[in-house]
C-alpha cells in the first residue's frame, strides 16, 4: 500500500495498492483511517470520497505541468472524474507507470496550447464547490425553517456544524443571497485567473 497526503490539494488523501484505489478530498492520517471511512456508510453532500479497482478507469487524462492525472472512473452507474494531483512529480510518473500496467488504456494528454492545464479546470472546480455549499446551505435553512431537524452525516463535522449555524442565522432567503454572493465572487475570481492563465500560456 502507498500512501500520499496532499494537503493543498483537491483530492487530499490517495491510497494505492495493487487492486484499487482509495480516495478522498479530505485529510486521513493512515490509510487505514481513510478505509473505515469509506466502507462507513453514507457520506455527505459535500464530500468527495470513493475506492475503486483499476478495472473500473476507463480513462486516463494528463496534465503533466501540473503533475496531475485525471480519471474517469465507474462507480455504480455514474461516470466520476477524479483528478490526483502530487506536489512532487516523482509520484506523478510512479502512478502513470501502474496505471499504464493495469488498466492498459492510452493516456489522453492535455492540450499544450490551452494555458494553465488542470490549474483553469481546478479553478472552475471550486465555482462547483462554491455552489454546492451554497446549495447546501439554503437546505439547512429551509429544513430548520420547516421544523426539521438537519442531520449531520460523513466528513468535516464541525464544519458542516457551523453551516448549520449560520443557516438558523440567515434564515433560507438570507442563505440564499449570501450563496449567490460567494459563489458570484468565486466565479469572477476564476474567470480573471484563468484568462491570465490563458495569456501567460499563449
Amino acid at each position: 500500500m502507498n500512501y500520499f497526503i496532499e494537503k493543498d490539494k483537491l483530492i487530499k488523501s490517495i491510497a494505492i495498492d495493487d487492486n484499487h484505489i482509495m480516495v478522498a478530498d479530505d485529510v486521513f492520517n493512515t490509510p487505514q483511517e481513510l478505509e473505515a471511512y469509506l466502507s462507513g456508510g453514507k457520506k455527505g453532500r459535500m464530500d468527495t470520497a470513493l475506492s475503486f479497482p483499476y478495472s473500473a478507469v476507463n480513462q486516463i487524462k494528463l496534465f503533466e505541468s501540473d503533475n496531475c492525472i485525471q480519471l474517469l472512473v465507474n462507480n455504480n452507474d455514474k461516470t466520476e472524474k477524479i483528478a490526483i494531483e502530487f506536489t512532487a512529480k516523482q509520484n506523478y510518473d510512479w502512478l502513470l507507470d501502474l496505471l499504464n500496467s493495469k488498466t492498459k488504456l492510452t493516456p489522453i494528454h492535455a492540450s499544450l496550447n490551452s494555458g494553465g492545464g488542470f490549474a483553469k479546470i481546478k479553478n472552475y472546480l471550486y465555482v462547483v464547490a462554491a455552489a454546492m455549499f451554497s446549495i447546501a446551505l439554503a437546505g439547512m435553512a429551509y429544513e430548520h425553517e420547516h421544523g426539521n431537524e438537519v442531520a449531520v452525516s460523513g466528513g468535516r463535522r464541525g464544519l458542516k456544524m457551523i453551516l448549520i449555524s449560520i443557516a438558523e442565522a440567515l434564515g433560507f432567503y438570507g442563505s440564499i443571497l449570501v450563496g449567490l454572493i460567494i459563489t458570484g465572487g468565486v466565479l469572477y475570481y476564476a474567470i480573471r485567473q484563468n484568462k491570465a492563465l490563458t495569456q501567460g500560456g499563449a
